[in-house]
């Protein structure tokens, strides 16, 4: 089997996607060859069609790998032993010349959230399904993120201009793998965080986002009213994508960037926990980019008391991700009460906070209750806090210094 995949220029300034090729290559065997492909200006579609060409010329007739896996980009998690189900459907069944994962589109979910919020989780929940589902499903024509594939078939088709249509062209000879599990990042820089649009004030007339990435926010805020929004962005590729969408945006590290002008309210939307100290980035947006009568900070939060991170302690594991509750780069941790003591204590005043919730499953809430039982102080509220979305204003008498 030979793998290949693409990134972007987007790799090179992200620890989390410099994470994420990292676990996905740890996902297969020393023997396995992976082509990673630089996507540049081209579509990653174009760009595997023509490695996976350019690859199997190069290859003797006699050494031809049997299988081709064709992965849209490294921002995937992948079952242990999920590229071997595949495999082994496809050694079982000629008729068969396609293989694809299933993925939380298909399984038990929690709204639009998967069953499962950490890596151990994740890992539990593909090696159930690995060993309670062994039915083939016929491929359904969704969006395909991974896809393994005959290598003969390969070589007797005419490439589509994207390759990733292929097991749709494959019709009935294209199947489903329900025991291959995997968790596919769609648009992993394109968020638009429709869950706090609402915090907004009707009066704020211009916003800074900072950590806007591709500025998902901020076209989305001004859809829906005038209002001028600026971006500020570490990761230079994500940031210039948003210049498309925003009215200015600025490359940078925030506590570098010498503000030229005032707004309305700052959004730090997942991105205090960054900070080795978040109180002078709250110093910064209160004394620099506010206007000087004040203003707003609108916060997402990451609520490191979910019963996820709680569950995972209790089993003695706490694993870094690229994503969610416990990414890479997340230095710095909050509970509800810490998140609003930072807020006051650097001269802000809390006025709404919002708590996005993803209840206990039954097993962990009969363990909490049985807690409970033993008179220990469980917090079920903060338990089943996933993140807060908070908004506060500066505190009246706090002047904000201008140059």
């Amino acid at each position: 089997m030979h793998v290949f995949t693409s990134i972007t220029d987007s790799y090179q300034y992200s620890a989390e996607l410099q994470l994420f090729l990292s676990m996905f290559e740890k996902s297969f065997g020393a023997d396995v060859e992976i082509t990673v492909c630089n996507c540049g200006a081209q579509t990653a579609s174009l760009v595997l069609k023509k490695a996976i060409t350019r690859r199997l010329k190069e290859f003797e007739s006699h050494n031809l790998p049997e299988y081709v896996l064709a992965v849209r980009e490294p921002t995937v998690f992948i079952g242990k032993g999920a590229v071997q189900e595949m495999k082994k459907v496809l050694d079982a069944d000629p008729g068969l010349d396609c293989a694809l994962p299933t993925d939380f589109r298909d399984h038990d979910t929690r709204g639009d959230q998967p069953a499962y919020l950490t890596l151990r989780g994740f890992e539990r929940f593909a090696a159930t399904r690995q060993s309670q589902f062994r039915e083939v499903l016929p491929f359904d024509g969704r969006r395909v993120f991974m896809f393994l594939l005959r290598t003969s078939t390969l070589l007797s088709m005419d490439f589509p201009e994207d390759i990733f249509s292929l097991p749709g062209m494959l019709r009935k000879r294209a199947a489903l793998v329900p025991a291959a599990c995997i968790h596919p990042l769609f648009d992993y820089y394109s968020e638009e965080r429709q869950d706090v649009l609402s915090l907004v004030p009707e009066t704020v007339g211009s916003l800074l986002d900072i950590g806007c990435s591709r500025g998902g926010f901020g076209k989305a805020l001004k859809a829906g009213r005038q209002c001028r929004v600026v971006g500020i962005e570490m990761n230079r590729h994500e940031g210039e994508k948003a210049r498309a969408v925003l009215d200015e945006v600025v490359i940078g590290d925030v506590l570098e960037i010498t503000p030229v002008e005032n707004f309305d309210c700052v959004a730090c939307l997942d991105v205090l926990e960054h900070f080795v100290a978040p109180e002078k980035l709250l110093e910064k947006i209160r004394d620099h980019f506010l206007k000087p009568e004040g203003g707003y900070v609108l916060l997402s939060i990451p609520n490191v008391g979910h019963w996820s991170v709680v569950e995972d302690l209790l089993a003695g594991r706490w694993d870094y991700l690229p994503v969610g509750l416990l990414c890479t780069t997340h230095v710095r941790f909050f509970t509800l009460k810490t998140i609003h003591d930072l807020l006051e204590d650097n001269g802000f005043v809390v006025e709404k906070t919002e708590s996005v919730k993803i209840p206990m499953p039954a097993s962990v809430k009969a363990g909490v209750q049985a807690l409970n039982e033993n008179a220990m102080d469980i917090n079920e509220s903060s338990l089943e806090t996933l993140h807060y979305n908070i908004l506060a204003r500066v505190r009246s008498g706090i002047s904000c210094a201008q140059e």
